[in-house]
C-alpha cells in the first residue's frame, strides 16, 4: 500500500470511531437529564465510599459507564479521585 492510502484509511477509521462515540455516547449521558425519570441531588461522599457505592444507591440498573460520564461531566471531576466530604451532583431515579 502506498503511504497516502494508509493515511486515508487511518483518517476514515478515526472518523468512524468519532461518529460511533457521538451516536452512542451522547444519548446515554443525556438520558439522565430526563426530569420524568431522574432528579438531581447533592451527595456528600462518606469515608470509604466509592463511585460504585454512590451509583448503586442512586441509579441501580442503569448504565454504569453512562452514569460515570454524566457525573464526571456535570461535576468536572474524575470519579477515581473522590474524597470524604466531596459534594457531587448525582442523578437519582424518581420513585
Amino acid at each position: 500500500m502506498k503511504r497516502k492510502e494508509k493515511i486515508l484509511i487511518g483518517l476514515v477509521a478515526i472518523a468512524l470511531m468519532a461518529l460511533c462515540i457521538v451516536v452512542l455516547f451522547i444519548p446515554l449521558t443525556s438520558s439522565f437529564d430526563d426530569a420524568n425519570k431522574y432528579h438531581i441531588e447533592k451527595h456528600v461522599v462518606s469515608q470509604g465510599e466509592t463511585a460504585w457505592d454512590i451509583y448503586q444507591a442512586t441509579c441501580p440498573g442503569t448504565d454504569w459507564n453512562a452514569w460515570c460520564a454524566w457525573v464526571g461531566a456535570h461535576n468536572e471531576i474524575n470519579l477515581e479521585l473522590i474524597y470524604p466530604g466531596d459534594i457531587i451532583n448525582v442523578p437519582v431515579k424518581n420513585k
